[in-house]
Parts: C-alpha cells; structure tokens; sequence
C-alpha cells in the first residue's frame, strides 16, 4: 500500500515491534493468568483480564505511534528516509495491538496454561524462572528497596551520571559529528584543469591517477589470500568541458574488502602526490548529505568576493583535518578586452569598429568563392599565424580610419580578463562556495565548523566587510534537519502528555514519566562509545524512538501501580509489588529487543551503515531506560506522593496518609461518592 519493500530499513522497524509485542503480550498474559488464579473460569478470566489492561497497553502504543510519526515531520534527506521506519513500526504496532487484544486472549482461554490438569514442568522453562526469581529477588528488589529509602542519593548519582555523560561529549571522549560516517562502495575523482585546456590533456591527467589507484590495487590485492581485486572498475570520463574530467572507481563490498573507502582514498591521493597544472582535483568517498566543510561567501564586488575566496581557500588550506579544498567558481576561457583611448575617439572610432576590424584580423573574412569542379571553395582572408599568437602582433594589428591606418596599441588599451562560464547568486549576490573533506573520519565535524565560524570567518570578514556566509554541505543539511525537530517536537511531547495524563488522569504522574525518558540519552552516548562510532543526527533520532518505547514500559507501571493502591495496598507494599510484577516484562523487552538489534550492530554491508547509530541508541538506551523505569519512576513516584502530602498538610493543618493524597485513590473514592 505504501510503497515499500522489505530492506533493512523495515526489518529495522519490525525488530523494534517486536520488544514492544513481547511486552504487552506478557502484561495480557499475566493479567489473565492472574485473574484465573483467582478463581475465574478459564474464558472469563481472558475477557477480564485483558479489559482490565486494555487501556494501558493501548495507550502506551499510542505513545509510540506519536514518537515514531514524529519521523514523518522531518525535513531533508534524513527525513526521507525514516520516514518508511515509521511507517513500518506504526503499522507493525497497530496490527501487534490487535493481536494482543483479541488473538492472544482467544488462545490463551484455550490453553493448557489455563487448565487445571497437572504437566510435567518443562527443564529449560523451569530454568528461565528460576534465573528469573534470582535476578529479581537477589538482585532487583534488594536494590529497589536501599534506593527507596535513600531516594536523594538515588536521584543524585543518576542526575551526575547524565552530566558526566554530557562531560564526556563536551570533551571529545564521546565523538560526535552531523551525519555518521557511511562506509561506500565507489570513490569519486574530480579533476579541474584551466579552462581551455585540450582533451588529450585532461585525458594524460586522468591516467596518470588510474595508473596511481591501479598500483594500490595490486598492493591491497597482493595481501589478500582469495585472490579478489580490492578495486573492481575504474571508469574514465571527460566533461562536460574538455578541461573537466573524473575517475569512478568501483570497490569490492565492503564485507568483503575488510578497508575502508577513506583509507582506499588517501592511499590514491597519496600516490598520485600534486600534480603540476591542476586547478581543482578532489577525491570523494562521503555520503549523500553533502561535503564536511562547505560555506557560501557573497558579495556584491566581485573583486572583493574573490579576494575573500581566495584567503578563505588558504586558511582551510593550513588546517591540518582539512583536504581537497575547492570552490565552485566556473572559470571560462581568457578574453582579451579593448578600451579606446582618447586618440580612437578623436578619429571618430567606437568600440563596435575596433573590435569588427580586430575579429576580422584574428578569425578572417569570407573574400571570394571558387567553384572547382563540383566543389565550392571559401577563401578567407586573416593575419599570418605568427601575427595571431603573441600580444605584440594584437598590438601592431592595423586598424583602418578614414585617415589612414594606425596600431591598435595606439587606439586602444588591451586587458586580459578571465572569461565567465557560470555566474552563481545567493540573495541577488555573486556568489562562491569553497568545500573542503577531512583528512580523518574520525575527526569531531562540529569542532572543525565550530573552529571556522568563531575563528576564521570573523576574519574574513574583517578583511571583506561586504562578503557575507552562509555554511552549506552537511552542516546546512543538519540545520535543515534540525530546525524541522525543534519545530514538531513540541507538539509531539504536548500530545504524549496529553495521552498519557488522559490514561493515569494524573499531571504529576505524566510528569514523571516524562522525566526518566532524557536519561536514556547515558546508554545511548557510551553505547556509540563502545561501538567506536560518533553521535550523529540519526543517533539523535534514535532517542526519539526509544521515548515511545520507554514511555509504553513505564505507563503499565505505573497503572498496575495504580491498580494495586485500589486493591487497599499500602504505598510502599504497592511500588514493591508493582516492581516484583514488571520486572519479568521489562527484562524481557530489553533482552528480547537487544538480542535483535545485535545482528545489526554487526552488520558491515552498506545498508546497515545508516541504521548502526539508531540501532546503537534504541539498544543502549533501551538498557538504561529499562532500569531507570524499574528505579528511578518508583523513586519519582513517591517524591511526587511526599509533595503532596506536604501541600495537603499546609492546606488543611492535617497530615494525610499517604496512599489518600494518591490520584488513584481519589479518583476510586470520587467513583464511590458517585454511586451512592
């Protein structure tokens, strides 16, 4: 219907379904199972049971649905395409809803796990519940339990471990750029000579890099044992113009190869050292967002936008992260242009005349026409070749007046001048682009823009008050996509409250669940640590997605939370219990998710090199989210609770019980008045 197939982008999206399918799965299961053991016929307790959680479960999808629709708002390249990731998880949600409401319960009303007859335990079931009971009761409610009472600590080490990690960024231990580095299978040379220069020149130049990439074929090739090319097809190309002309060289995919692109490429680079005459050669191996360095500079001068262009050009040239500096200027053939002097005006001359009698002279005349035989000869007539190649012959061109004949030099003064192939505007400005790559991919791309705009370009336009700039390229690309979040991000948290203050008819509660959801950002950041990887705009998009995974764990906490304080539990029993309850759910989820993420934090094909970031923060983040939701929400909770009892104590004189002040509470006592 949508248009899709099924890639690694999808397969991406239905992994993440899956964690989020097992986790209401198990809250129906359970919940059913827990109304059977109450006495229940087999058929009733799955009506009941699955009712009694159906708005949770539904609200918690709807959470997610909201977060990854988020993906449908986002501008630029990166929102074409998570935009088919969203599309995939919210119908694979929508159709896992369904199933876990009316197909699960159907099943499990006719199961044998409803069934009073005796089986015989299952060795490896039996195993996983007793690993099960371990971590929760040895390892989980012991924890639970100190940080309950030691709530201030609790809040303390989580609150400087998120500082820490954003410490840790800010310091460079935890790389960060614009768009992950994507491993590709093709390297781009492009090659520049001055204008005018002949195709077999451009075609020498060429070939004298093809003989260069080809050495550093046999050289990686040699190394290998089963005999594969690392570099499978170098393609020669000229054009548009004579002077222009690029290599496409194809690589072995990069599961195979086992070397990167960037280190094919400076290989190459290396090997092929400067080459003399070449005004602009450039090798590319990046991705589709454009170059790491790109900046626009305009001005109304075009002298000055060219003074300015070319000290840009040379600071990025000394910048030892920076290669391939280049700019987008067309430079057209040399042009000679003539201006009169007074004495031409004197003898009644004007500029058209000059320029006839000097194109006359260069490129010759029509005089007379032959036949011969059959044939029709064109004579034409212009200067001797000596006289057409130098400046001095220009100058002792004879230019015809009615008094007489003089030397063109004497009319007119000559002005070589660079011919104008392309004129760019930005904002009715001439305009300049100059883009530069890095030298290492490992290198902070924010650092070096930011090193650029707070040092360099202040410079610059101290130099040239009339130049202005804009940054282009993968920092322009970012911008795009981050103006975009900013703008719908807002709605998408107002809608997510909204939902979930509808479900728990509590603002306080909504609040702290919101809370826990940014510190995921710890597993998601020393997550792209471990993998050696930088934190990029996907990665940023990834916390996106893990909120609604989150946000569905922690609102069937806390309404089973809720649902216990209705059955007269006390409050701390209550968050004991809930805990106890949701532990096995939860574990179940992250492991369930992580296990089928890990394939892909594996992977090396190409496809993949665009979901590792959000695989890396879904998965991480998940592992921290996780156990924040298990600590940290009870923790929040009952802060919550104390500020309330300690308003209702100032406001009344009296202090409550704490379970009274709970919204559950009041609204189970609000439902009672009503009836009677």
């Amino acid at each position: 219907v949508y248009g899709l197939s099924i890639n690694m982008l999808s397969l991406f999206g239905m992994i993440i379904v899956v964690g989020i399918l097992v986790d209401d799965g198990v809250v129906v299961g359970e919940n059913i199972y827990q109304h059977y053991e109450d006495g229940e016929p087999a058929l009733k307790a799955a009506i009941d049971g699955t009712i009694e959680v159906m708005p949770s479960i539904s609200a918690g999808i709807a959470t997610t649905a909201v977060a990854f629709g988020f993906f449908f708002f986002i501008e630029g390249i990166t929102g074409d395409y998570f935009s088919d990731l969203s599309f995939v998880v919210i119908a694979s949600i929508t159709i896992s809803l369904l199933e876990v409401i009316l197909l699960l319960p159907s099943r499990l009303a006719h199961s044998k796990a409803l069934q009073k007859k005796v089986h015989k335990p299952n060795k490896l079931l039996a195993f996983t519940n007793k690993l099960m009971l371990n971590l929760r009761d040895k390892l989980y409610l012991p924890h639970l339990g100190f940080f309950i009472k030691n709530k201030l600590f609790g809040l303390l080490i989580i609150t400087a471990a998120f500082i820490l990690t954003f410490s840790a960024m800010g310091a460079g231990l935890i790389r960060s750029t614009f768009f992950p580095d994507i491993e590709l299978d093709r390297i781009i040379v492009n090659l520049e000579l001055p204008t005018g220069t002949r195709e077999h020149v451009t075609d020498s130049v060429l070939r004298i890099i093809e003989a260069a990439t080809s050495e550093v074929n046999e050289e990686w090739s040699a190394e290998r044992i089963d005999g594969l090319q690392v570099i499978q097809t170098i393609e020669r190309e000229i054009g548009p113009m004579r002077n222009e002309g690029r290599l496409k060289i194809t690589l072995l995919d990069v599961e195979a190869r086992m070397i990167s692109a960037a280190e094919i490429t400076s290989a190459v680079r290396s090997r092929a050292g400067e080459i003399p005459g070449v005004e602009q050669l450039s090798y590319e191996a990046g991705i589709p967002f454009g170059k790491p360095v790109a900046v626009s500079l305009s001005s109304r001068d075009i002298g000055e936008l060219r003074a300015a262009r070319t000290d840009f050009r040379r600071a990025l040239e000394n910048m030892p992260e920076l290669t391939d500096v280049l700019d987008n200027e067309m430079r057209g053939q040399p042009e000679i242009h003539l201006k009169l002097k007074d004495d031409a005006h004197k003898l009644n001359l004007n500029l058209q005349q000059v320029t006839s009698q000097v194109r006359s002279g260069f490129f010759g005349r029509e005089v007379q026409r032959l036949q011969r035989g059959l044939d029709e000869v064109i004579i034409w007539l212009r200067y001797d070749e000596t006289e057409r190649t130098s400046l001095g012959g220009l100058e002792r061109m004879r230019i015809r007046t009615a008094d007489g004949e003089f030397p063109l030099g004497e009319l007119a003064e000559i002005e070589w001048r660079d011919g104008i192939t392309a004129i760019n505007h930005r904002d009715g400005r001439r305009a300049i682009t100059v883009e530069a790559d890095v030298v290492d991919r490992s290198v902070s791309i924010p650092d070096v823009t930011d090193y650029i705009r707070e040092t360099i370009l202040p410079q610059i336009k101290a130099r040239h008050p009339g130049i202005n700039y804009e940054f282009e390229g993968q920092a322009r690309e970012f911008g795009k996509t981050l103006d975009s979040i900013f703008a719908i991000l807002p709605a998408v948290f107002i809608l997510m409250i909204a939902i979930l203050v509808f479900t728990f008819r509590s603002f306080a509660q909504a609040i702290a669940l919101v809370v826990i959801t940014p510190f995921a950002f710890i597993g998601a950041a020393w997550g792209h640590f471990l993998h050696g990887i930088p934190f990029s705009i996907f990665s940023g998009l990834g916390l996106i997605a893990l909120i609604g995974i989150l946000l569905n764990d922690g609102l069937v906490f806390v309404n089973a939370f809720n649902a216990k304080l209705k059955l007269g539990k006390p409050l701390m029993a209550a968050i004991m219990e809930t805990g106890s309850d949701r532990f096995r759910p939860i574990f179940l989820t992250t492991i369930t998710t992580f296990a089928g993420l890990t394939p892909l934090l594996l992977n090396q094909s190409l496809q993949a090199q665009f979901l590792i970031p959000l695989a890396v923060t879904v998965a991480y983040g998940l592992v921290v989210g996780s156990t924040l939701t298990l600590i940290m929400l009870p923790i929040l909770i009952l802060v919550f609770n104390s500020i309330r009892v300690w308003a209702s104590w100032l406001i009344t004189g009296k202090k409550p019980e704490p379970e009274s002040v709970e919204p559950a509470i009041k609204e189970q006592k609000y439902e009672l008045d009503e009836k009677h």
